[in-house]
């Protein structure tokens, strides 16, 4: 055979010694003496688990997609991409003639499709919601080279989006019916509370965010003079700090769901202009914080019956699922500001600790060690530092601190979501760095242009008469079809089996609160063990709703 080959600007199908190759842009994109040799290698020697998608990348003509499918454990998918149009086309040709695709084990992506793919895997209505575990990419010719940084990116946000995934789904399960149950208490007193959107685009002042670590001690170390020049933002662990010196705090953040946040609050009703809740956070922990409570919306799932209340208008603006309330605060504090020419800044969001210290003074945290410190117990907390998930890293100064796990998901959070904010720094000597330039107060202060006149804030523009109502109207909806569900479940109402399904399905479709923590409540079942514990969790929201 002629070695030559003649290289085409469109994929071009050419003979090898042993099969065929394809020449595309001035490259092979198989050997031209054994095409399947290299794939097939990598392939015997991949493992593939279960509940595993397979990255085909650039499959070209598809050698090597049989020999894969054929060693496929269960809910395996081998997913095929390809970013460049004329590859697609050809590709596709020729993979639509393998036995794995007629089988249905290998999907081919739309180019167009391949943007947003990693985010909806996920999503509620996929099919594929909660199937794969693992990502394992495989490249199956060189045309994965023409788009080499795309693959790469793909690869790791659709690695990142299945782990967030699962990440989620482990908190939901432990904290998920609370987040659920404090909704709904905070719906009745957000219809006679406000939103958080009446202080989106409101201040002229320079913001500080305070969080609790021991950053926050650069913070209220400066006069109250000084201070008073700034709207001051604080996180719930925060405000005791603040209070105990006397500091004036225009709002304070509170996204805690359990009642162990209720003890940042103890003694510190109003002590804030406006205390800034989740509808899932503590009812009442934070609410009597301030002179007024504004409530947002976490979306802490893609969940039917949040969406359900966004489209009936009942709840606050949705606020992403950040994490941690520090990364939240600041979120608001961007949003809060009247443009992007005035600063904002944060103090205590460490997300690390150093030897000893893992708050900053006056917090509750470091105020029940003062109280519980003994001869055998220091005031010191060295225990922190070597718990489960810490271990040591550098911070912004390269001294050595220790994180954990958790807190260094935060500030990777943080650093991604925040990277481009115009206006936004980082005033603290201590931490993990943010991805923040470093201003102090002095050089923002000083000299400023910005005005520093009376807050001015704008009202929401809804009817509070008509919002109560339609909360109202929405609360015993609900109510009606739980107790409808009941009837059901309990034999109360008689039905046939295939009705009694289907209407157990109906009413459960919008109403996923009822399940989504359940450790297999990714969709609704029919089985017993299933319907038994819906059963269960139905007189709780009964009480609730009533």
């Amino acid at each position: 055979m002629n070695s030559t080959v003649e290289y085409m600007d469109e994929p071009c199908l050419v003979k090898a010694m042993q099969g065929f190759s394809v020449t595309y842009k001035n490259r092979l994109l198989y050997s031209k003496y054994a095409p399947e040799k290299n794939i097939l290698h990598v392939i015997k020697n991949t493992v593939i688990l279960s509940e595993t998608l397979i990255l085909c990348v650039s499959p070209a003509l598809g050698l090597g997609l049989d020999a894969l499918s054929a060693k496929l454990p269960e809910n395996t998918v081998m997913l095929g991409i390809e970013a460049d149009n004329s590859l697609f086309e050809f590709s596709k040709r020729y993979c639509s003639q393998l036995e794995c695709c007629k089988k249905g084990n290998f999907i081919f992506l739309e180019p167009n499709d391949l943007q947003n793919f990693p985010v909806l895997i996920n999503s509620r209505l996929s099919k594929w919601r909660g199937v794969f575990k693992r990502v394992v990419r495989i490249d199956f010719s060189a045309g994965s080279s023409f788009y080499a940084d795309f693959y790469d990116r793909f690869y790791e946000a659709l690695q990142h989006s299945i782990a967030q995934f699962w990440k989620n789904r482990i908190t939901l399960v432990k904290f998920g019916r609370r987040y659920a149950r404090n909704f709904f208490q905070n719906l009745h007193s957000y219809s006679n509370s406000g939103s958080v959107e009446e202080l989106f685009e409101c201040i002229e002042k320079p913001i500080l965010v305070l969080g609790a670590g021991e950053g926050l001690e650069n913070a209220i170390s400066l006069p109250k003079e000084r201070l008073s020049q700034f709207f001051l933002i604080a996180v719930d662990a925060a405000l005791p700090a603040l209070k105990s010196l006397g500091i004036p705090v225009d709002a304070v953040v509170c996204e805690e769901s359990q009642s162990v946040i209720s003890e940042c609050f103890a003694g510190l009703q109003k002590s804030a202009d406006f205390a800034i809740c989740s509808l899932s956070s503590c009812p009442r922990a934070a609410i009597n914080a301030g002179n007024k409570c504004l409530f947002y919306t976490t979306l802490f799932d893609d969940l039917a019956f949040i969406e359900k209340a966004r489209k009936t208008r009942i709840i606050p603006p949705i606020i992403p699922p950040l994490g941690s309330v520090g990364v939240t605060a600041v979120f608001l504090a961007l949003k809060f500001r009247h443009s992007e020419d005035i600063p904002v800044t944060t103090f205590g969001l460490d997300f690390s600790f150093s030897l000893g210290k893992t708050h900053a003074r006056g917090t509750v945290q470091h105020i029940k060690r003062i109280c519980s410190q003994s001869k055998i117990r220091p005031l010191e907390n060295y225990g922190a530092n070597f718990c489960e998930g810490a271990f040591f890293t550098a911070d912004k100064n390269n001294r050595t601190i220790t994180t954990t796990v958790a807190l260094n998901g935060y500030a990777h959070i943080f650093r991604n979501y925040f990277y481009n904010a115009k206006n936004l720094f980082d005033g603290a000597n201590s931490g993990l760095n943010l991805g923040l330039p470093i201003k102090t107060l002095i050089s923002q202060t000083d000299g400023s242009q910005h005005s520093l006149q009376n807050k001015i804030y704008k009202t929401n523009g809804t009817d509070d008469i008509e919002k109560k109502q339609k909360i109202i109207e929405y609360l015993e909806t609900e109510k009606t079809a739980l107790q409808d569900l009941k009837s059901i479940l309990t034999g109360e109402k008689k039905v046939n089996e295939l009705e009694r399904n289907e209407k157990i399905r109906a009413l459960l479709f919008e109403r996923d609160y009822l399940f989504f923590h359940f450790p297999d409540g990714l969709r609704v079942r029919f089985e017993q063990d299933f319907l038994n514990r819906i059963r269960a969790e139905l007189d709780g929201f009964l009480k609730i709703l009533k």
